[in-house]
């Protein structure tokens, strides 16, 4: 009889055994899948905060090119028609600096692409755990080992979750540029609507009085300076990058932003 019960003994010891390694398997491939799936969330979550970010800042340069090509570009067309005396130096200065602000922009400006937001991260991520479902589950390990690969899952589940935090850092601060790029843009219409509506009073005054200011009232050289301060202040914007180069609002675009949107009340 004691041979007999040797062999149930080794029977259902080894059963006990690969019930054991099939609980760490299962083990590893929850905690593998709760990886996977933080790491899909933040996938999804990168790629919406990308598409927005580039909306946004396509909608900027576009904007910047269309004032360019039209606004701005009639500006200089009436600027040119202007005849100011260098004795009126205040006018002349903001005459010379229309005249140079616009010539400085360049349509190169309008085409930068932004960066991609923690592509990086996620990228490595997903190949680590895509490498260790393939070593842990697809060899046939037992006892320590199997104890090992848990211990080594949840390692790489806790990395996983820290550079997951980190890539969700980095699209809260690219929802916020978005959001500014956003303003800007409704900033900078509201400033051509009034450069146009300026630009429709000067050249009603040089249709009427002629093109040297010197028969010019009070009233209408502020007119013309009107013009002038609103063209500084676009060309100005568009000149200036929008972002840096790690994709956050650059501080001088953000600042003339808000300058503008103090000083005309935009």
């Amino acid at each position: 009889m004691i041979p007999i019960l040797l062999g149930v003994g080794a029977v259902l010891y080894t059963a006990a055994s690969h019930s054991a390694i099939n609980d760490l398997k299962e083990e590893i491939e929850d905690i593998q899948n709760e990886s996977q799936d933080l790491i899909d969330e933040t996938r999804e979550l990168i790629e919406t905060t990308n598409d927005n970010l580039k909306e946004a800042l396509t909608t900027a340069l576009e904007q910047h090119k269309k004032i360019y090509q039209t606004t701005l570009k009639r500006a200089t067309e009436i600027t040119d028609k202007i005849r100011i005396k260098e004795n009126n130096v205040g006018l002349y200065n903001d005459f010379q600096e229309v005249i140079g602000g616009i010539s400085n922009t360049k349509e190169s400006s309008f085409t930068k692409a932004p960066n991609l937001i923690a592509g990086g991260i996620i990228t490595a991520v997903g190949m680590s755990i895509g490498a260790m479902a393939g070593g842990v589950i697809g060899s046939t390990i037992v006892g320590v080992r199997m104890t090992m690969k848990v211990d080594e899952a949840k390692e790489e589940r806790a990395r996983v979750r820290y550079e997951c935090e980190e890539a969700k850092t980095e699209c809260t601060k690219a929802r916020y540029t978005t959001n500014a790029i956003k303003r800007s843009v409704g900033v900078v219409e509201n400033l051509n609507e009034l450069l146009s509506v300026s630009e429709n009073n000067v050249e009603y005054i040089i249709k009427n009085k002629g093109n040297n200011t010197e028969n010019w009232s009070k009233q209408d050289v502020d007119s013309v300076r009107t013009m002038f301060n609103l063209v500084k202040a676009i060309s100005d914007i568009i000149n200036t990058n929008i972002l840096t180069e790690k994709g956050n609002m650059s501080g001088k675009y953000k600042k003339l932003i808000d300058n503008a949107s103090e000083n005309f009340y935009v």
